[in-house]
């Protein structure tokens, strides 16, 4: 469960919709398998990825794709703050978990920044999934931290943000939450709330690694801290988090076995034919 930030190649007057469709379709071969098209992508990866080690203050890993035939170019994480940015031919996200952060502010400074570093080294512009909107900055995930209040169960007497302090950080209108924050609104498709395109198979095989190595990281964090003594609440928040991820992660790897194999089911049988004359019906023994 995370707040993604897309960016995309987009031509000037170009709608999102059209944007989102084109997204839609698998990179062909002819990209995944050229070595100078990884080449290159893996440049300007490596590049985002030294200018946000410069100015991320917590532990940092990466990824690099090292061979042709895929989609991803690479990743970085921070592990703290679960920020994360990929790079993938033709696009770019900047994601993070919907976690209670001690200052917030300071951590959409560090998201912002994220975005803006990739749109510049790429020249792709950043599409919030959240408001259906260009990202200006501003940060709509008070409906996501409150579904993942709701389903991380703290315990009684947990602090939230006092009224008005996610309005004053990022002003969210749960009316307007997508299905990226987990609104609990079912009213909201009676009031024209727009649903993004349903992802495809290799998307959401995607989505499925990375919720599973962000769930084994945060685990394994926790994990660690426990057996170093501490028995704290964040600990205990970071293990459910991490679990939490996991378990999104597995389901991700049925839906997308689940959807290639209704996409093959609808694909027509390819039978054997022979050619007729015009008035030789199937079954007619030829004279």
């Amino acid at each position: 469960m995370s707040y993604d930030i897309l960016l995309y190649p987009r031509a000037s007057g170009q709608g999102w919709e059209s944007v989102l469709a084109a997204d839609e379709v698998d990179t062909p071969d002819h990209i995944t398998g050229d070595e100078g098209l990884l080449a290159e992508g893996v440049a300007t990866f490596r590049r985002i990825s030294s200018r946000l080690e410069n100015f991320l203050t917590g532990e940092v890993e990466t990824w690099v794709a090292e061979e042709t035939g895929g989609d991803v170019l690479g990743e970085l994480s921070e592990i703290d703050s679960g920020l994360q940015v990929e790079l993938f031919h033709g696009s770019g996200a900047v994601s993070f978990p919907y976690w209670e952060r001690e200052d917030p502010e300071s951590f959409y400074t560090k998201v912002r920044e994220a975005v803006r570093i990739v749109a510049e080294e790429t020249g792709y512009q950043a599409y919030d999934p959240q408001t259906d909107q260009d990202f200006d900055g501003h940060i709509a995930d008070a409906g996501g931290l409150e579904a993942a209040r709701t389903l991380a169960g703290g315990p009684d007497g947990e602090p939230r943000p006092a009224d008005g302090q996610s309005a004053a950080v990022d002003g969210a209108d749960p009316d307007n939450l997508t299905d990226g924050a987990l609104a609990d609104d079912t009213d909201a498709p009676a009031r024209g709330r727009r649903q993004l395109p349903p992802r495809t198979p290799e998307q959401v095989q995607r989505r499925a690694v990375i919720d599973l190595v962000l769930g084994v990281a945060l685990v394994s964090y926790g994990v660690w801290r426990r057996n170093a003594g501490d028995t704290g609440i964040l600990v205990t928040i970071l293990m459910i988090l991490g679990a939490m991820n996991l378990f999104g992660g597995i389901m991700s790897l049925f839906t997308a076995k689940r959807l290639r194999d209704h996409a093959a089911a609808e694909q027509p049988a390819v039978e054997d034919s022979v050619i007729r004359p015009a008035d030789e019906q199937p079954g007619d023994t030829p004279a």
